[in-house]
C-alpha cells in the first residue's frame, strides 16, 4: 500500500486518500492524528509495519476510535518479531 505525501500540507501524507500526520514518538508510543476527526484507516497498520525506520519494535500501539479500544499491542507483534 503506498503511502504519498500531502500535496498541500507539509509532513503530512495520504493513505487510502484520507490525509494524516506525520507519526511522532512520544516518550513509549507513537501518535498518528487524521485531519478533522476522519477515521484513519486500517491500511496504515500494514504502512507502519512495512517501514521501521518511522516505528521502532518497542513502540506501544493503542489505536481508539473516540473512547473504544480497537488494538493494544507493539510493532513488533505485529512485524512478528515478539
Amino acid at each position: 500500500m503506498p503511502v504519498w505525501i500531502h500535496p498541500a500540507q507539509p509532513n503530512c501524507y495520504l493513505i487510502d486518500g484520507l490525509p494524516f500526520y506525520e507519526p511522532k514518538q512520544i516518550e513509549d508510543h507513537v501518535s498518528v492524528l487524521g485531519f478533522n476527526y476522519a477515521p484513519l484507516s486500517n491500511q496504515l497498520i500494514k504502512v507502519l509495519n512495512g517501514h521501521p525506520e518511522l516505528v521502532s519494535d518497542e513502540v506501544v500501539i493503542v489505536w481508539t476510535i473516540e473512547q473504544d479500544l480497537v488494538l493494544e499491542t507493539t510493532m513488533g507483534k505485529v512485524r512478528g518479531n515478539d
